[in-house]
């Protein structure tokens, strides 16, 4: 039969396939199926994926995959003996504890054989862990999660019959000792700090918190890292509206190199292209404890010695331990002198630009002829200085960091003293713009956290350019915009600007001045916490005498 097409024209129809061919076909593709087949059965029996109790199977998978490592040790033995039930027992050299693990397979060696014969396969794995001696035993069926076990420092037995594997915690992760915060100093607060093992973040916490509603909830992240992360937080004061919030968000990581919790904060802002910090990051204890009574949420990394704390306020990068040591008015002040610095930092160069450049009206005139004069000779304009002098600070900051630690603060003393004097010799830059770098440089690094100071770097620019082209108003105008793209923002839900955007009075007690603690009896209502109150309300029914010393003694005598 023919088919006519849109034209009208006859065309031939398709030709069928050779019956002979689609036959060829079939064969081919069901002696495929028995070769894939054989070669699961060889890997791991015919439920590949997983662990059926297959001793033998389950030798040949490992020395294909993991036992190809130098560090993975995958060595056979018999429980209970030469006669015994044939078993494998698997680990990571380094990451285990040694003794642990002969004390656990001398133990699996003389157990009788007949006593774990006698159990079924449901129950062999559960029966044989019974002689052990190690705390923390747990299982595993699904090949992905016992290759995960060994790589995360447990040890494994197979054992010939059991339904599945028996994961023992025998890990001995190599770590530093608990060291003082390199950033983030304080004087009246602790000196203890984190370190890259995740079980020593959550006994240092559990040090400062012994309560029992603190919780821990460890998730894995990363798809080839396989990074341990753990939510922390306090049951009964934690909005779990926030812990959920959080949970979703590592949960649906996608990235596959997951490795510190740079990388994992980066992933869980609100805001992708901003240059505020969203998150908090911060490598002291006491901070993160005190965080979680607020009622926040901190997530605790593997392999990195910081935690990372949500949500997080612009106020929050101003705050650090010793603010909440001592009376009030030494806080105050530290925390007006850190805000100080932040405006500082952030209008010196633009302001010197403007009143130099484009507004020098608005100097009186005795400022103004000292500044025309020093300025007079220079080869390049204020703009031109600005550009010069902070790409030199920026090397000079960046080569400090990079050097070892017993040559960075010569580097950086010694460095900004001769590059400074050399250049106002040579008639490059003026006096009273070393002033102005000086002072903005200092100014950048009042602010306690390493995360603000990188804001700093990157918005003072758009204020240079602003001043440059406008002066005064240019100044105004970025100002602006900068406050509408703060107020913009969010971490997890609480506004940025809180609690003056929008305005929560209550909470103003704890911002620039930072009210007596025993007034501070209240969480934060941003965060919406469970149980609104730190302490609770002082008794007012009880009423101590007034009673003057001197007559408190002759009542007395």
């Amino acid at each position: 039969m023919r088919r006519r097409s849109a034209r009208g024209a006859k065309q031939p129809a398709p030709a069928r396939a050779d019956p002979q061919v689609w036959g060829e076909l079939v064969t081919a593709a069901k002696k495929l199926r028995v070769r894939l087949g054989a070669f699961g059965a060889t890997l791991g029996g015919p439920r590949a994926g997983v662990y059926d109790g297959r001793v033998d199977a389950a030798l040949k998978r490992l020395k294909a995959g993991l036992g190809s490592s130098p560090d993975i040790a995958v060595r056979p033995f018999r429980v209970g003996g030469a006669d015994g039930l044939p078993a494998v027992l698997v680990f990571s050299e380094g990451l285990v504890d040694n003794r642990m693990v002969d004390a656990d397979t001398l133990a699996l060696a003389e157990v009788a054989p007949s006593a774990v014969q006698a159990a079924p396969a449901a129950r062999r794995a559960q029966t044989l862990a019974r002689c052990l001696a190690v705390g923390h035993v747990t299982y595993a069926r699904k090949w992905s999660s016992i290759e995960m076990k060994v790589l995360q420092g447990n040890a494994l037995v197979l054992v010939a019959g059991a339904d599945r594997a028996i994961v023992l915690d025998v890990s001995k992760y190599p770590a530093r000792s608990i060291p003082e915060p390199e950033v983030e100093r304080s004087i009246l607060g602790s000196h203890e700090a984190f370190n890259e093992v995740i079980l020593t973040h959550m006994n240092q916490v559990r040090l400062y918190l012994q309560t029992p509603a603190l919780r821990f909830e460890s998730h894995t992240v990363g798809r080839l890292s396989g990074t341990n992360a753990v939510i922390a937080y306090i049951d009964g004061v934690t909005n779990p509206a926030l812990i959920q919030a959080v949970r979703r968000r590592i949960t649906r990581l996608r990235d596959g190199s997951v490795v510190s919790a740079a990388r994992l904060a980066s992933s869980m802002k609100d805001h992708t292209w901003t240059p505020f910090p969203l998150v908090r990051m911060t490598p002291r204890v006491d901070f993160v404890a005190r965080e979680l009574l607020e009622g926040r949420v901190a997530v605790l990394t593997a392999n990195t010695p910081f935690a990372i704390v949500v949500p997080a306020t612009f106020l929050e990068f101003y705050r650090t331990s010793d603010d909440y040591e001592g009376q009030f008015w030494g806080p105050t002040m530290n925390r007006a002198v850190r805000l100080l610095g932040f405006f500082v930092a952030l209008y010196a160069p633009a302001l010197y630009i403007a009143m130099v450049d484009v507004n020098p009206d608005f100097l009186p005139t005795h400022l103004l002829w000292t500044v025309a004069g020093s300025r007079e000779g220079l080869p390049f304009p204020p703009q031109v200085e600005v550009v010069l002098m902070f790409a030199i600070i920026e090397l000079l900051r960046e080569a400090a960091i990079r050097m070892p630690k017993s040559m960075s603060g010569t580097l950086g003393t010694v460095g900004a003293i001769i590059i400074g004097t050399s250049i106002v010799k040579a008639g490059v830059v003026s006096t009273l713009m070393i002033v102005v770098v000086t002072l903005t440089a200092v100014a950048i690094f009042t602010s306690p956290t390493w995360e603000i100071t990188l804001t700093l770097r990157w918005i003072m620019w758009p204020m240079v350019v602003g001043a440059y082209f406008f002066g005064m108003v240019g100044i105004v105008l970025v100002t602006i915009l900068v406050v509408l793209h703060m107020a913009s923002l969010s971490s997890f839900g609480v506004p940025y600007l809180t609690p003056f955007g929008p305005l929560r009075p209550p909470d103003w007690g704890d911002t620039v001045v930072r009210v007596p603690l025993r007034d501070m009896d209240t969480r934060p209502s941003d965060l919406y916490t469970l149980d609104a109150r730190t302490q609770p309300p002082p008794h007012r029914d009880v009423q101590l005498p007034d009673v003057p010393l001197a007559s408190a003694r002759r009542a007395r005598t």
